[in-house]
């Protein structure tokens, strides 16, 4: 507990912070509406991580709310851990995964050069072993070519850019018939 600072959790476990004496209520120089997505009322900051509290009172950070599928039968995937566990074949440089039906994932993969579309089978099939029901992935689109700061599916500090990804992968991942089944 940090005297002056409140950590509070919404129903959906968004994580935010109050504090008697905030450090800042608005951006200087954001679109509008940013800063009042971020900045509440009375010194609330909403941090946009997802966490909850164990029985001792420490605080777990689950991961990012914009990281965050619901499916439509309410259960809520986070993306994260499947996205990490995908890239750990040397043939995904990196994954993300959507979800356009909210029935099930579709990866987006950007291959390791060359890509080996038989290795990023094997990885998908390697993944849907270790995860639940709802969190397997039923269709991999595979990228022409590795995200790059360059072709701009990445950014500056080397994070896929998931609304860029999104829409330039659109009619893929959107298509049944797109990517493949692993």
């Amino acid at each position: 507990m940090v005297p002056g600072k409140q950590v509070l959790l919404d129903a959906d476990g968004v994580i935010s912070v109050r504090s008697e004496h905030p450090v800042n209520r608005r951006y200087e120089f954001a679109a509008p509406g940013e800063s009042e997505r971020v900045f509440g009322p009375d010194g609330l900051v909403r941090t946009g991580d997802i966490g909850h509290f164990d029985e001792d009172g420490f605080l777990y950070i689950r991961g990012r709310a914009d990281d965050v599928i619901v499916l439509d039968n309410a259960r809520k995937i986070m993306v994260r851990p499947i996205e990490e566990h995908l890239r750990r074949s040397p043939a995904i440089a990196e994954a993300v995964l959507f979800c356009p039906t909210r029935t099930h994932l579709v990866a987006v993969v950007s291959p390791a050069e060359p890509a080996d579309h038989a290795e990023i089978a094997a990885q998908v099939a390697r993944t849907n072993a270790v995860f639940g029901p709802d969190e397997q992935i039923g269709r991999v689109v595979v990228a022409p070519e590795p995200f790059s700061v360059d072709n701009g599916l990445l950014t500056g500090q080397f994070k896929p850019r998931r609304k860029l990804i999104a829409e330039t992968f659109a009619d893929r991942i959107n298509d049944p018939a797109g990517g493949f089944a692993p």
